[in-house]
């Protein structure tokens, strides 16, 4: 399954020397990566910091390059998808090591982003915490049981004020918020989290689902830095398990079941 990994940090841009970079993209150009500590978001707009490793060395004003680092922002308003470039540098180095040249320093113009593109890519990276983000109206659905089945490890809720249904399908953001940090290994990188928010798709007829993004948080309720998020570019069915979690969330969105009562996030 092919799937466009996107990671984010709610945290204010850093020196260059400190980035992260988490590869997005590869082509027979470059390789493609942005900085997950650099994203900072103000309504729909994501500003971002990025890095293209190119695979030959190229030349500007008789000065060779072989990596550029960018720091873009996207306008992520539905239907409107644009981006400008904030800064542009140049390396003599891959990976952006060397003494950097400054190309441009100066806001550009706006402009559509076309498909297909590394500046979609990486679009998908920065209006994905758009699309997650928001008012969240969370009621509690299921409890999450311990590896022992016994003890209370958790809690699944469910945002019914943004579910969005089409026939028998209908789409909806979850929230499985711990008691305890949970260990994962996303991308090679270690990661513990307090709380996974997901957007699925549900078939109510088929009993099925399907999930359209994941971000894991550091902290309870969704709350924290957001250490990791993937977008699901090839969405596979799957039948949903009995007596799961996602049996429980799939009844709610289809309306065989109710939330929890008295649960407050």
């Amino acid at each position: 399954m092919r799937k466009v990994i996107v990671t984010m940090l709610l945290a204010g841009m850093i020196s260059n020397a400190t980035a992260a970079w988490l590869e997005v993209s590869n082509s027979a150009l470059a390789t493609s990566y942005v900085d997950p500590t650099s994203v900072r978001r103000t309504d729909n707009m994501v500003k971002i910091m990025t890095l293209m490793d190119l695979k030959s060395v190229y030349a500007f004003n008789g000065k060779p390059y072989s990596s550029v680092k960018a720091d873009y922002q996207y306008d992520c308003t539905e239907g409107h998808l644009r981006t400008r470039t904030l800064s542009l540098s140049t390396f003599p180095n891959n990976m952006g090591e060397g003494p950097g040249k400054i190309i441009n320093s100066t806001i550009g113009k706006w402009e559509a982003v076309t498909p297909g593109t590394t500046a979609d890519v990486f679009s998908k990276f920065a209006c994905e915490f758009v699309r997650s983000g928001g008012s969240a109206e969370w009621v509690a659905v299921v409890k999450v049981a311990s590896k022992n089945g016994h003890d209370e490890d958790g809690t699944a809720y469910a945002n019914p004020t943004n579910m969005s249904k089409s026939g028998d399908k209908v789409k909806m953001w979850s929230l499985m918020d711990f008691k305890t940090a949970l260990d994962f290994n996303r991308a090679n990188v270690h990661i513990r989290t307090m709380s996974i928010k997901n957007r699925k798709e549900y078939d109510c007829r088929e009993k099925k689902t399907r999930e359209l993004s994941s971000t894991l948080f550091s902290e309870n309720m969704g709350e924290g830095v957001v250490n990791y998020s993937e977008s699901v570019t090839e969405k596979k069915w799957e039948s949903v398990p009995p007596n799961s979690v996602d049996e429980g969330l799939w009844e709610f969105a289809c309306g065989k079941r109710k939330a929890l009562p008295s649960q407050q996030p």
